[in-house]
């Protein structure tokens, strides 16, 4: 498993002055707020250090020291932004339901009483909500990441147990 985890993605330059927007992949946007620097690599090797951060949480823009002009930040269109995996056991403040989405997909999920199996993906509606998709004998099954489903979440386990799991609907998976 890497050390480092995708963060964000740079998506378009924002002015002339060779600030770039980006989209965020990061559950804990505060990551990116407080940043000083990134790696463009998931080796962690190439650093890009941040001159600012402009913006609110729908929308940020970021100038990069060195790419002060749109011909030098052309060159980091598409690319991802990382920062080194950190487990949301060592950040004050979070609740025990904040995980890192590279978390979750490390976790063992308990979806009836000593029936385990792994996310297979993560979903986000455009109004915040994510769905957990759980593949299950050929059927997926999307759970809601919330406390009316999530029964408990052991950070130092790695496992989630739900609650309510029958009252989901699979959908069939054609292969």
């Amino acid at each position: 498993m890497s050390n480092s985890c995708i963060v964000a993605k740079i998506t378009k330059i924002f002015g002339l002055n060779g600030a770039v927007a980006i989209q965020k992949i990061s559950s804990i946007e505060k990551r990116i707020e407080l940043a000083e620097y990134f790696y463009l690599d998931e080796n962690l090797t190439e650093k890009i250090y941040v001159e600012s951060i402009i913006g609110d949480k729908n929308s940020l823009r970021i100038h990069f020291k060195g790419y002060d002009s749109i011909e030098k930040s052309k060159a980091l269109i598409g690319r991802n932004l990382y920062l080194e995996r950190q487990g949301s056991l060592s950040i004050p403040g979070l609740s025990d339901f904040d995980l890192f989405y590279y978390e979750i997909l490390d976790f063992e999920i308990e979806y009836l009483p000593f029936r385990f199996c792994k996310v297979s993906e993560i979903f986000e509606n455009g109004s915040g909500l994510v769905y957990l998709s759980l593949i299950i004998e050929n059927k997926e099954y999307l759970v809601p990441f919330s406390k009316d489903f999530i029964e408990k979440i052991d950070k130092k386990e790695k496992k989630i147990v739900l609650k309510r799991f029958e009252a989901i609907e699979p959908n069939n998976i054609r292969l």
